[in-house]
């Protein structure tokens, strides 16, 4: 059920906001998110999509 939530996350996102570029956060070990943001970028072609993996659950200081 997570990665449903995930996509319709995404989903609602795409669809608000026009955007060229973006920048994904993701645990190193949540491989459904991190696929899910590759496909997602490779269906909408975004221009330029940054995956920046963390140990720390995405919190960058």
């Amino acid at each position: 059920m997570g990665k449903w939530l995930y996509a319709s996350m995404y989903k609602k996102l795409v669809e608000d906001v026009e955007f060229e570029k973006t920048i994904v956060y993701h645990h190193v070990e949540n491989h459904h998110a991190i696929n899910i943001s590759k496909w997602i970028g490779y269906k909408f072609n975004y221009l330029e999509t940054t995956y920046i993996v963390t140990n720390d659950h995405g919190r960058i200081e």
